[in-house]
């Protein structure tokens, strides 16, 4: 089912989402190994819009693909949302700032998206159960064609 909100229903669908997040204790515990405050969720920009990918984000706020707005059934695509936060939350930290200038040679080396996908499988663990967080990890290293030991590796890290 499609949904077509205009700008006032999308501003109040945000409005809900971040209230939902910020109750979570999975989302309340992101923001406090940050050290900042759960209320800050509220400072962060969310906008839906045309992208190829799921999500992004930056200093300013997250950019969420309208694709799930329009699949009518946003609180399952939550998770997108947690890694992004993740993201804006290191901004915040510095963090990026520390890892701009380095290449990694696979996405997935990269800690700063390590970190925001392990966000993102401990919230489907505790939002949805641990057999759809599992499934997400297998298919997360499946598309980034991870084998082997690093697969075993990389595994360990995520659940952690």
């Amino acid at each position: 089912m499609s949904i077509h909100l205009d700008k006032d229903q999308q501003s109040k669908l945000i409005e809900q989402i971040i209230n939902l997040l910020k109750e979570h204790e999975q989302v309340c515990a992101l923001f406090n190994r940050f050290e900042i405050d759960p209320e800050y969720i509220h400072q962060i920009g969310i906008e839906f819009a045309p992208m190829d990918v799921s999500a992004k984000a930056n200093k300013a706020g997250i950019k969420v693909n309208r694709k799930f707005l329009e699949d009518g059934n946003i609180v399952d695509d939550l998770h997108y949302l947690v890694h992004e936060l993740t993201h804006v939350l290191q901004f915040m930290t510095g963090r990026v700032d520390k890892l701009k200038d380095r290449k990694f040679t696979h996405y997935l080396d990269n800690p700063l998206e390590l970190e925001a996908f392990r966000e993102q499988i401990r919230f489907i663990k505790a939002y949805k159960n641990e057999r759809e967080a599992q499934q997400y990890l297998k298919e997360l290293l499946d598309f980034h064609e991870i084998k082997g030991t690093e697969r075993r590796v990389k595994e360990e890290f995520l659940r952690s």
